[in-house]
Formats: C-alpha cells, sequence, structure tokens
C-alpha cells in the first residue's frame, strides 16, 4: 500500500504569528495531519476499485461503484430506455449515463435510493453505502463545507477526454484522493443530466420529511462548495462505499 501525509490548516487557525509569538501561553494551533494510505477492493463481479483510507478510520472507494448485482448475486433491475418503467419502480434499479455501457468504465452505475436502501448490500462485503456522519467527518477532514469540494474533486477538465470535469473545474487539486467525477444523474422522470458538471453521491441517512427520501452531497464543476440536499428514491446518483477500520 502507498501512504502520504497531507497537511491541513485548520480554518480558525488564521492567527498573526507577532499574536501568536505575543500570546505564548495559548501558543499557535498545529496543522493537522491527514495520513491517506491507497488500496483497492473488488466487488462480487470482479471489478477492482481504487480506495483511500484517513487516518480517522475511514475507507472510501476512489471510484464510483459499477456494480450490477447484489452481495447474495441478485441482479439489479436495469429499466434501461423505459422511463415510464424506471418512474415507477419501487424496487432497486441502476443505469448507465443515457443508457449508454460506455459509461459503465468511466463514470460507473447511477443507482435509485432503493439500490442504496437495498438488504441484499450494494457494496462489496464489509463496505456499506456511507451515512450522513460518514459525509460530514470526510467533509471536515479537508476543510468545511466551503472548500471540501476543490479538495475531493479530480484535477483533469476539458479539453481532456472523459472522464474528466467540464471547466473551470474550481479550486480542484484532489489533495484527498477522493477523486471525485461528474457522473450526472438520473431524474425520477427517466431523463439524465449533469454529465461533467456535477458529482453527486447517495447517503443512506433517510429525510423522513421527504418520505422515504435520502440524503445526498454533491460536488461542482464550477465551485468548491459541497452541496447536501435529498430527494425521493426514484432518483439515480453515483455511490462510493466505505469501510470502518
Amino acid at each position: 500500500m502507498k501512504t502520504m501525509t497531507y497537511l491541513i490548516k485548520p480554518r480558525q487557525s488564521f492567527v498573526p504569528l507577532f499574536l501568536c509569538l505575543a500570546i505564548l501561553i495559548f501558543g499557535c494551533k498545529k496543522e493537522e495531519e491527514v495520513v491517506i494510505t491507497y488500496g483497492d477492493v473488488t466487488d462480487i463481479e470482479g471489478n477492482t476499485y481504487s480506495t483511500v483510507r484517513y487516518n480517522n478510520g475511514k475507507e472510501w472507494m476512489a471510484e464510483n461503484l459499477k456494480v450490477t448485482k447484489y452481495n447474495n448475486n441478485t441482479p439489479i433491475s436495469y429499466p434501461g430506455n423505459d422511463n415510464v418503467a424506471w418512474s415507477n419502480t419501487q424496487t432497486g434499479a441502476y443505469a448507465w449515463y443515457e443508457n449508454n455501457v460506455v459509461n459503465k468504465n468511466i463514470y460507473g452505475a447511477l443507482y435509485n435510493g432503493f439500490a442504496v436502501t437495498s438488504s441484499a448490500g450494494l457494496c462489496p462485503v464489509g463496505w456499506r453505502v456511507p451515512n450522513n456522519e460518514d459525509f460530514q467527518e470526510l467533509i471536515a477532514l479537508f476543510g468545511g463545507l466551503g472548500e471540501a469540494g476543490g479538495k475531493l474533486k479530480k484535477v483533469t477538465k476539458e479539453p481532456s477526454p472523459h472522464p474528466r470535469w467540464d471547466m473551470p473545474n474550481t479550486d480542484a487539486t484532489n489533495a484527498s484522493g477522493f477523486s471525485a467525477l461528474p457522473g450526472g444523474i438520473r431524474y425520477a422522470n427517466g431523463e439524465f443530466n449533469y454529465l461533467g458538471k456535477r458529482a453527486d453521491f447517495w447517503s443512506s441517512s433517510p429525510n423522513v420529511p421527504y418520505n422515504d427520501g435520502l440524503y445526498l452531497y454533491n460536488m461542482h464543476h464550477d465551485d468548491a462548495i459541497i452541496g447536501v440536499g435529498s430527494t425521493l428514491k426514484n432518483s439515480a446518483f453515483s455511490v462510493r462505499c466505505v469501510k470502518d477500520h
């Protein structure tokens, strides 16, 4: 495994040097060390994904999930071009962006919320779909909602070929190794949007006001902000699995 250390300056540490020297009793807050260890994991179909493990005990996939079977070997439904079937399904389903299987190995699959919460298990054994707490810890580790997006986004942008972000891919450094890619979304009506512009990831945490909805976290091509929202389960977004150590 490859390991690197990333130094983060805490947001509250904007203290002038002269003030630190003058008030030695309080001291200057040291930079926080985030140790990143690189690995991999394989799903039930033999797809292998790069991973990043942080010293907060969480290991994340650094690629979008693309499995088409649950861990009990049951196939996940694929409505394809049938937008009516997609809209009406109340069970787990997945899509390739624009129903083009070429996107499988580029951006992974888009899963509806029923697949995310299926008891059959969407992620590899020992892994799970992250909840709000997992995302909040990850975001805090890399600067908070206002800047973590840049540190989580892969730096590749147009005119490079896919997979890449549309211009300008604002403040992208991928300092986290998370390598977020903009796989787009599929709406509840079956239409697709935002390829190259947004990376949306499901959380397994429910949002009760949406009557069986789930939270999601997203990044954008034109800022470094992390967006937080929620929607019903018949929309589809990317999935990154997480493992506790």
